[in-house]
């Protein structure tokens, strides 16, 4: 922690824009958030090990309901308007871009979005059809939007080859423990001793803490050939 007593001019010139609140620690020691106008002359401010003002963008407590700061002109919009956020709440895509947006999951969604949209436009079609409409305008926003599944599909594979497995996800470390733990059942039920398992399992447990360990693991699984191990 880097606590620091700024003049007024290093503090403006400091503060990120759109900045609330400032954290500081106060002459009794304890840290506090204060509003930019409020900090004491006593005041320290914090910063980050990266040497980043520590601040708040937004004013404490929770996000207002966009629907109740709205003004309604009656109860049929204020439903609608209601049902809106409800539906942007519940957007598969917003929740997948929310949770995670670096997720591969966010061009599944995109992919899946447009594909919707593309068998809506052939449904309008097969309506303007039948009544004799003219179909062009439809069949040209179909054709964009069929163009746009196979450009994200396109994109998604690309994304999927260059992300790989992630060796640091809980998904791969709950997988890589029970393929060890299967590995130790599998030496108990040929009959190993107890000694040969232990020590086989130190000697993995030295392999995996190894610092060229990760590096070979990945390259094997672009199918990189792991060179040929000599035995002495």
């Amino acid at each position: 922690m880097d606590a620091r007593t700024l003049t007024k001019e290093e503090l403006h010139r400091a503060l990120p824009n759109g900045a609330k609140r400032v954290r500081v620690l106060d002459v009794a020691g304890a840290e506090r958030w204060r509003k930019i106008d409020e900090i004491a002359p006593d005041d320290k401010v914090l910063f980050n090990k990266k040497g980043k003002m520590r601040v708040m963008l937004r004013e404490p407590g929770r996000k207002k309901d966009p629907v109740a700061a709205t003004p309604m002109v009656s109860e049929e919009v204020e439903a609608m308007v209601k049902a809106k956020y409800k539906g942007m709440d519940e957007d598969a895509l917003t929740t997948v871009v929310g949770r995670d947006p670096e997720s591969i999951d966010v061009l599944h969604e995109v992919m899946r979005g447009f594909a919707r949209e593309a068998a809506s436009l052939k449904f309008e079609r097969k309506k303007a059809e039948a009544k004799g409409d003219d179909t062009r305008q439809i069949s040209v926003s179909r054709i964009q939007a069929l163009k746009a599944v196979g450009d994200t599909y396109l994109k998604r594979a690309e994304q999927l080859n260059a992300k790989g497995v992630n060796m640091s996800s809980p998904e791969f470390k709950l997988l890589f423990t029970f393929i060890v733990r299967t590995f130790r059942e599998t030496m108990v039920q040929a009959g190993l001793r107890r000694e040969a398992i232990d020590k086989i399992f130190s000697l993995l447990s030295g392999r995996l803490d190894d610092d060229t360990w990760e590096d070979e693991a990945r390259r094997a699984m672009r199918g990189d050939q792991r060179p040929e191990i000599v035995e002495h």
